[in-house]
């Protein structure tokens, strides 16, 4: 949404209500070569002031490293594929392995990923079982052939 011309302004928009209203907020980057297009401040003059961001490893090196994106965000969740994830912000640091899954297809790990951590995150789960839930969703998407597994 925000790396759309047409709908970025909906988007900040959204984000500005959301704050607003002391909702949480959290924003995937969706790409390397999205960041790359738009430019790595740009982007991260977008997601200034969300509680959490949740790139890959390869959005973060686009960002410019965890330190670069914590001066922008409270929190980020890095997913790194078969390696797990890792919880980054002030006083936070918690890590999750991934289990040994045979990687049929990546498509959707990561919308699994956010969906599995986002879902118990906002059920008040801790920041570890929130990592663990969303390490377990996306290594299950990962061992599924599609997005969409039934």
């Amino acid at each position: 949404m925000l790396f759309d011309a047409g709908s970025r302004a909906a988007g900040l928009e959204s984000l500005r209500q959301a704050r607003e209203l002391g909702w949480s907020t959290s924003v995937d980057p969706q790409s390397p070569a999205l960041i790359d297009r738009e430019g790595a401040d740009t982007f991260l003059s977008w997601v200034s002031g969300v509680d959490l961001l949740l790139p890959n490893e390869n959005e973060v090196a686009a960002l410019g490293g965890m330190r670069a994106i914590l001066e922008h965000t409270r929190e980020v969740v890095a997913t790194y594929g078969a390696s797990g994830a890792r919880w980054v912000g002030d006083g936070v640091d918690e890590s999750a392995e991934a289990p040994v899954v045979e990687n049929v297809d990546a498509t959707g790990c990561g919308d699994a990923f956010n969906a599995g951590l986002l879902s118990a995150w906002l059920r008040g789960e801790d920041r570890a079982s929130a990592l663990r839930g969303g390490v377990a969703a996306g290594s299950a998407a990962a061992a599924r052939v599609g997005a969409r597994p039934r």
